[in-house]
């Protein structure tokens, strides 16, 4: 997911650059955007795929204080995903509404209820 990423944001990248070289509507910089367009798709869709995957995963009570192994992986996508955005060469303003894919699916692993049981639980929302 993360390179899929990686790929999207030097693409756009290179759209703003050449969109600065040649004149705007070029053949290049609209096979680039479309090219941008089929990779953002494919980010969106594998990201969907994998919140899925964590969702249907077996939850597995953890033990003492350990997050369950799905929370532990998301925890790791989401912080990779962070580095990747924070690394790409795109405008903030662009950083920002490329992002809100990637806080939809946390939020919705945040407002599912607890595989946990309560009484193991130390804190609650």
């Amino acid at each position: 997911v993360t390179a899929v990423l990686k790929v999207a944001n030097m693409v756009q990248f290179y759209i703003r650059t050449i969109s600065e070289v040649l004149t705007s509507g070029s053949q290049v910089e609209q096979r680039l955007t479309d090219i941008h367009a089929s990779v953002v798709s494919q980010f969106h869709r594998r990201l969907l795929d994998l919140a899925e995957e964590l969702e249907e995963s077996d939850a597995e009570v953890p033990s003492e204080l350990d997050a369950p192994p799905s929370a532990r992986r998301l925890l790791a996508l989401l912080a990779e995903l962070g580095v990747a955005f924070q690394e790409s060469l795109i405008p903030d303003s662009v950083k920002e509404v490329a992002f809100r894919p990637v806080l939809e699916v946390s939020q919705r692993f945040s407002d599912q209820p607890s595989a946990i049981p309560s009484d193991r639980l130390i804190w609650h929302a």
